[in-house]
């Protein structure tokens, strides 16, 4: 998993956009399950230097696809409350 892991934070980084790979399994409870890896690159700011990566495991169906989650949408409002530098 870990070359797997590897291999998307590298293509995120190189094209600035989402990356995915699948077909990858860890255990959870002592089950094996079925998992695709999300790579998403974002920086604190447009102008900060550092880059960051937010890492998503998300399980598969038994086709090997991303289980289709209904989920509400996100809206980015800038900063979390308690969340910067001082």
């Amino acid at each position: 998993m870990v070359a797997g892991l590897g291999k998307a934070i590298r293509t995120a980084g190189q094209k600035n956009a989402v990356a995915t790979e699948d077909g990858f399994r860890i255990e959870d409870g002592g089950q094996l399950k079925d998992v695709a890896i999300k790579v998403i690159p974002f920086r604190e700011s447009p102008s900060a230097k550092e880059r960051y990566f937010l890492v998503l495991f998300e399980e598969a169906d038994p086709n090997g696809a991303p289980a289709a989650i209904d989920k509400p949408a996100i809206v980015d409002r800038g900063r979390a409350p308690g969340c910067g530098a001082s």
